[in-house]
């Protein structure tokens, strides 16, 4: 029964309400405002214990003030910057603003995106019924056609271009229906990027000459973003400035969602040495990886260009029509370039995150659609005359998958959230970290189903055969274990230049606290944000763990830095757990807020979104401990015999190497030899 309601939660439960803070959260930070910047002792008392108990339903309206709650609508301006949320973990900082889980549509609003939505639905709901054989790889007249009486093209463009205007959230609510169809989404997405790209950084005659074509679907884009991975010796875009001042262009970009009809390219390429310096940026900006690269707008059919179907070389995701992108001497004039501006140069950065939630996007209804099918063949089949959905083992897998889809929502639509309510929004982090995550659900999904189906799964014609070589092949470019790597090495940087800042800072850090105080244990961490001051009281246990999670966290990375120092770059299997453990943190805190406010305000499944929400700190919180302990005791599994094993292994290939190219990737470009 959980299950059955828990699959009905996910796609039912979309908010509608005004309140962008919950009930409890209001009074406790009027009544005792904690901020994560004046810490605490952490054995401090509590002063605030009244905060603690359920409140009564008099007092609850003698609370709630309409002056204080902020909406941020399409004609409002929005909310100063806030500080990164998950890079501060590294360093025991918490923003617990974003606890209350922002909110950007009124209700008014909501009930017009509902409409708006359903003749979207069915023709994407249609469309996932037709039989593969029978779709076209590319996409055809009649489909282009009804993308624009559908306004699917517009959706993303200013209203004042003739478009929708849709806000982040908005966006990823429609993605929704579209994820169905996995050609349609890809195509419509590399659309929206590049009309993003050209509304954020174009000028005015770009604007001009693009937007308003852009939206009625006459000029339809595409982006091409990563390098190829099928060659011994890459060939990444590169340009290059010529002695009268236009530039070329050169390289390749594969996995480019590009049909027939695209008529406009962005296209990311990497500077030159000269142009590196010509388009030097302030020293002290914390995020220079992206200052390497420019983003250009192109004509497909522009000479020099050439585009290769590699479709039939993948195992899955067959009908989308991917191609690779070759660049010979391509002319680009100074006017085809977006990023030229200082406030321009993080546009590539920019585009690569919003990628990554688009996929995140797309990877969550394939979740759904695998796990309602698995659901459906448990409740079905039979095993020895025993129902499979009686087998304790089957109810837990998906359970727990049922709550690791409830978690991925949870951080899609905080991302899009934070991105639609605050100027300039540092989300990078969480994005990466929330596509890893999706990825990561997919192959567990995807394990499940071929251990509970077992041997006719994979035969071709299975019902969830093209669902598990799709997700499959979802996993191309940025692997989850790549991403989760550049999410610890971000977090361990931060941390480091944090202490290098300030080294104050460093006596008050918890390793300090740890190697003075032998009464303070990994296991027994105390409390100093009291996060359960601004969650629903139900929730006041779990919101301890995820407290005692982040700073785990810390201890962990603060403990890698203190013993390895500079050559902490080595430590490869670290890292990657320390990207995790984030990862599952951020899991945990968007859950909880998520669930907090939905039971706060009364949604119809709020008691099962709690449920789920306590499931998931349950068992990250174990994970995490776990991972504090191996590398506080330093037993990271991967000791001295699993080197000389390794050693022998690779004895015989010592003088061969393998290049693995560049990739525009996690913000780094990076050319690693095995």
């Amino acid at each position: 029964m959980f299950l059955m309601n828990f699959k009905s939660s996910l796609v039912k439960n979309k908010s509608t309400c005004l309140l962008r803070r919950s009930i409890v959260s209001s009074s406790c930070c009027r009544s005792a405002k904690i901020s994560s910047e004046n810490t605490e002792n952490t054995n401090a008392e509590r002063k605030d214990v009244e905060t603690y108990r359920p409140l009564s339903e008099d007092e609850i309206q003698k609370i709630i003030n309409l002056d204080n709650i902020h909406i941020v609508t399409k004609f409002q301006q929005k909310l100063p910057q806030r500080p990164p949320l998950i890079k501060n973990f590294f360093i025991g900082k918490i923003d617990v603003e974003h606890l209350t889980y922002p909110q950007v549509m009124e209700v008014k609003d909501f009930n017009a995106m509902t409409e708006k939505l359903q003749p979207i639905d069915s023709y994407f709901a249609d469309s996932a019924r037709t039989p593969v054989d029978l779709r076209f790889r590319d996409v055809s007249n009649q489909m282009l056609g009804d993308f624009r009486n559908l306004n699917l093209f517009a959706a993303s463009v200013h209203q004042r271009f003739g478009g929708l205007g849709y806000f982040k959230s908005e966006m990823n609510w429609a993605s929704e229906c579209e994820a169905n169809d996995i050609k349609s989404f890809f195509v419509l997405a590399g659309h929206r990027l590049a009309v993003e790209a050209i509304s954020d950084h174009g000028n005015l005659s770009h604007h001009n000459q693009y937007l308003m074509d852009m939206a009625k679907g006459e000029i339809i884009g595409a982006t091409c973003l990563h390098d190829p991975l099928n060659k011994t010796e890459p060939q990444p875009v590169k340009v290059e400035q010529t002695p009268d001042g236009d530039y070329v262009l050169n390289g390749s970009k594969s996995f480019v969602p590009i049909s027939q009809h695209v008529n406009l390219l962005i296209v990311v390429a990497e500077k030159s040495d000269e142009l590196k310096r010509e388009f030097e940026v302030d020293e002290e900006d914390d995020d220079e990886y992206f200052d390497a690269y420019l983003t250009i707008v192109l004509d497909p059919k522009s000479s020099g260009i050439t585009i290769v179907d590699q479709c039939e070389k993948m195992i899955g995701c067959n009908d989308v029509p991917f191609a690779t992108v070759n660049f010979s001497n391509v002319h680009v004039s100074k006017s085809q370039i977006l990023s030229e501006g200082l406030d321009d140069r993080k546009i590539s950065q920019k585009l690569v995150t919003s990628s990554r939630l688009q996929s995140a996007t797309l990877n969550l209804i394939q979740a759904k659609n695998m796990l309602k099918q698995l659901i459906n063949f448990s409740i079905s089949a039979e095993i020895n005359s025993q129902k499979l959905r009686d087998l304790l083992h089957v109810r837990y897998c998906l359970a727990k998958l049922a709550c690791d889809v409830y978690g991925l929502e949870s951080m899609i639509y905080l991302n899009a959230g934070i991105i639609d309510q605050y100027d300039n929004p540092k989300v990078d982090l969480e994005c990466a970290v929330t596509k890893a995550y999706s990825q990561d659900i997919l192959w567990n999904l995807t394990r499940f189903a071929m251990d509970l189906i077992d041997t006719p799964v994979t035969i071709e014609g299975h019902p969830i055969d093209l669902d598990i070589r799709n997700a499959i092949q979802l996993q191309y470019h940025e692997t989850s274990s790549s991403l989760k790597s550049y999410a610890g090495r971000v977090g361990l940087q931060h941390a480091m230049d944090h202490f290098g800042k300030n080294a104050h800072s460093y006596k008050d850090s918890i390793w300090v606290k740890f190697g003075l105080n032998n009464m303070i244990t990994i296991e027994d961490v105390k409390e100093k944000h009291f996060l359960g001051d601004y969650l629903h009281p139900s929730l006041m246990e779990a919101a301890t763990e995820l407290e005692s999670s982040i700073q785990r966290v810390q201890f962990s990375s603060e403990m890698l830095l203190n013993r390895y120092g500079d050559s902490i770059n080595e430590r490869i299997v670290e890292i990657h757990d320390l990207g995790e453990a984030l990862m599952q943190c951020y899991a945990m805190f968007t859950s909880l807020a998520r669930s907090s406010r939905a039971y706060c305000i009364g949604l119809r499944h709020s008691k099962y979104e709690t449920v789920a929400a306590g499931c998931l700190v349950q068992a990250y919180s174990r994970n995490i401990l776990k991972m504090a302990l191996e590398i506080k005791h330093n037993r990271n599994g991967y000791g001295d015999l699993y080197k000389t094993v390794t050693e022998n292994a690779l004895r015989r290939h010592r003088n061969q190497s393998i290049v693995i190219p560049s990739v525009l990737q996690s913000g780094v470009v990076q050319k690693v030899v095995v």
